[in-house]
């Protein structure tokens, strides 16, 4: 074959299709493509477009110098970090002080070397350092010797990332956390999968965890994602940096399942008597099968951020449903809300660590136990107020119930299943975005989805519900994926 005019050959790498001015990454080097991404990331187009090539993309450490673009990587592309190219702080993509940038990756995957990692905790697969406006779409992130996302910030100009929204992804075998939160205003995290994240501490599915003073957890809301297999927690909060002069913190965790983790299911700590202010939300969440304690809330003062614990499903704790230590602290600021605790162990749901004291701690808890419901409060019986009552034997409680898949962008029609472990329930559901009721659409079997649609589905037995499980299909017929929606709307 005669060589190529130079002209020509640039020519290759630059394409237009019918949607609009897209930048196709035709060069490609299976040794080593660094150079050929990082160049292609800085392009002068609204979308670059990276295509499987039959072969991964072997990369070193890439910086991504990309506001006001979409990123997308094809169905079966993957990205391998290069072997030996990764030094102890090195990530293999960070977005430094980026706005307005959207990567997608459905059926793609960025995969690191782990084995490779034997020590340090931040060769990170994904690094966002105060950005604005970033989407994280579809990918499958695993291996990494760090975070498979960490959020943060870098230096004082911008003390925190801003507009957020990571949206089914899969985050595996990732060495530190699946993904750790370090300072952000307004983040979204839905449909996602955080699971078997085990190398170093903490080890968790997701943590929060500034560094600083200064450094924010704002208008967060983590909805439908499941956190598994663990060797840490599968959601923590450790918030020991922030104090009263924080900004308020403000959090909601929805609809989450928390299974299968090896230190527990959901930690708490930190928030001494000179704590950050605030709410931290748990909002219809199923946390079971979790070794320890499903919920540990440690040295958490009723003086500073309030934890709420509201239509949440805890039940087969390997240690106590509910475990409260705070040595130092005036314990307490907890609220339960209809929460079902199910347990078949003599054994208190609530229970107090030796010599603490605690305080405001109310609402109501129904408990289904044999051996009843109660609660070993130490020192601190006084200092309680329960509403209500607590309830020792319930006939009925609905599990929240299951979608398959649970969202996502496909490019033709899907088959969605749905599901619930309470057995003779029904369930309803609705593809409009409105609330079901038993008067919406009962399911019978596996729905086939042609349009896009927001699927909302409800359990009921007899005259109990669920709370509503959610997933958001995006189905489109072209090759490249729609864009998301221009803003993000900030959490209620």
């Amino acid at each position: 074959m005669k060589n190529l005019p130079l002209f020509y050959c640039i020519t290759l790498l630059w394409t237009t299709v019918a949607n609009g001015s897209v930048y196709v990454v035709a060069e490609f080097d299976e040794k080593d493509a660094t150079r050929i991404l990082e160049e292609a990331f800085q392009a002068h187009y609204d979308t670059i477009r990276v295509p499987y090539m039959g072969k991964d993309w072997i990369l070193g450490p890439i910086e991504i110098k990309a506001s006001n673009k979409t990123i997308i990587f094809d169905s079966g592309v993957i990205v391998m970090a290069k072997t030996g190219a990764f030094g102890r702080y090195d990530k293999l993509f960070e977005i430094i002080q980026q706005q307005n940038l959207t990567i997608i990756g459905y059926g793609a995957t960025w995969r690191m070397r782990k084995e490779e990692y034997t020590t340090g905790e931040w060769r990170h697969a994904l690094s966002i350092v105060s950005c604005e406006n970033i989407n994280i779409y579809g990918l499958t992130i695993k291996d990494s010797g760090g975070d498979g996302i960490k959020i943060g910030r870098r230096g004082q100009q911008l003390a925190y990332s801003k507009n957020i929204h990571i949206r089914d992804c899969i985050l595996d075998n990732n060495r530190r956390q699946g993904i750790s939160v370090i300072s952000v205003d307004t983040l979204l995290i839905e449909n996602c999968v955080l699971r078997n994240t085990n190398g170093t501490a903490p080890q968790a599915g997701i943590d929060f965890e500034p560094n600083n003073s200064d450094e924010r957890l704002r208008a967060i809301t983590i909805r439908n994602v499941d956190s598994y297999g663990n060797k840490g927690y599968g959601i923590q909060f450790l918030l020991p940096r922030l104090n009263s002069s924080s900004m308020d913190i403000s959090a909601v965790i929805q609809n989450c399942r928390v299974w299968g983790n090896i230190r527990g299911g959901v930690m708490v700590k930190s928030i001494g008597d000179k704590g950050v202010a605030g709410t931290i939300t748990f909002d219809g969440c199923i946390v079971r099968d979790n070794l320890g304690n499903s919920f540990t809330i440690q040295q958490k003062s009723k003086l500073a951020a309030r934890v709420n614990i509201t239509n949440c499903h805890i039940y087969n704790s390997d240690d106590y449903p509910i475990h409260l230590w705070g040595p130092a602290v005036q314990l307490g600021g907890i609220r339960f809300k209809n929460s079902y605790i199910v347990d078949n162990v003599d054994r208190p749901f609530l229970f107090v660590q030796g010599g603490s004291s605690i305080f405001d701690i109310t609402g109501n808890v129904i408990v289904n136990n044999p051996f009843g419901g109660y609660m070993s409060i130490g020192n601190g019986s006084s200092n309680v107020t329960v509403q209500d009552s607590i309830e020792t034997d319930i006939t009925t409680f609905v599990a929240i119930p299951d979608i398959n898949p649970r969202g996502g962008y496909f490019t033709t029609p899907i088959t969605v299943s749905l599901s619930t472990e309470t057995e003779s329930a029904e369930i309803y559901y609705t593809i409009d975005g409105s609330e079901p009721t038993k008067n919406s659409l009962k399911y019978a079997a596996p729905l086939t989805l042609s349009q896009s649609a927001l699927l909302k589905i409800q359990a009921y037995k007899d005259s109990h519900k669920s709370s509503i499980m959610r997933a958001t299909f995006s189905i489109s017929r072209g090759e490249i994926p729609p864009k998301p929606p221009e803003k993000l709307k900030v959490p209620e």
